[in-house]
C-alpha cells in the first residue's frame, strides 16, 4: 500500500448574509507508478455565496442559494529532479444552482426585470494544464504553464448551451 494515498476532507461553509450553509466533501487519490511517476484522481464539491450585486438587486435575493460545482480532475505528475516537475492535467466541472435573472428564465414579453434572480443556472466546463516547474536553485527559477478550457452555461429558456463568460 506504500504506492498509494489517499487524502480526504471535508468543507464547512457559512453565508450570514443569506444564512446559507454546507458541506463540500474533497477526495483525492494517488497512484505512485515509480518515485518519479504519480497518477492523481481528485473529486470535489465547492460552493460559492452569490456576488454581492445579486444579492442587492431585489429584497427576494436575500433567499438564494450558494451555487456549487462538482469537480472531477485527473491528472500526471513527473519529477525529473528535485527541482524539476512536469504536471499534465485534465478536469470536468459540472455548475448547479447558479443564479441567473428572473427575467431571464421566460419567454413571456411582458415580464419587467425587477432585479430578482432565481438558482436555475447550469453550466459545464472542461480543460487541461501543462505545467513545468523549475524550482528556485543558485538564484534561478521558471514556470512554463499553458491551459486550454470550453466553459458553457445553459439557457434556462431553451436547454441549449452557449460559450460562457470567460470562456
Amino acid at each position: 500500500l506504500k504506492r498509494f494515498r489517499l487524502t480526504a476532507g471535508l468543507r464547512y461553509h457559512y453565508f450570514k448574509y443569506t444564512d446559507f450553509s454546507n458541506i463540500s466533501p474533497r477526495l483525492g487519490f494517488s497512484y505512485l507508478l515509480n518515485p518519479k511517476i504519480t497518477l492523481n484522481l481528485a473529486y470535489g464539491k465547492h460552493f460559492q455565496s452569490p456576488s454581492y450585486v445579486e444579492l442587492i438587486g431585489n429584497p427576494s435575493n436575500n433567499n438564494l442559494n450558494s451555487k456549487y460545482t462538482d469537480q472531477y480532475v485527473f491528472s500526471y505528475e513527473h519529477l525529473f529532479r528535485e527541482d524539476i516537475k512536469l504536471v499534465l492535467e485534465t478536469y470536468y466541472k459540472t455548475y448547479h444552482q447558479v443564479p441567473v435573472l428572473k427575467t431571464l428564465t421566460t419567454t413571456d414579453p411582458f415580464d419587467f426585470d425587477d432585479g430578482s434572480y432565481l438558482n436555475l443556472g447550469t453550466g459545464r466546463s472542461q480543460g487541461f494544464e501543462l505545467f513545468l516547474q523549475k524550482k528556485l536553485t543558485k538564484s534561478f527559477s521558471s514556470i512554463l504553464s499553458y491551459s486550454y478550457s470550453k466553459s458553457e452555461a445553459r439557457d434556462p429558456r431553451t436547454n441549449k448551451y452557449y460559450n460562457w463568460d470567460y470562456d
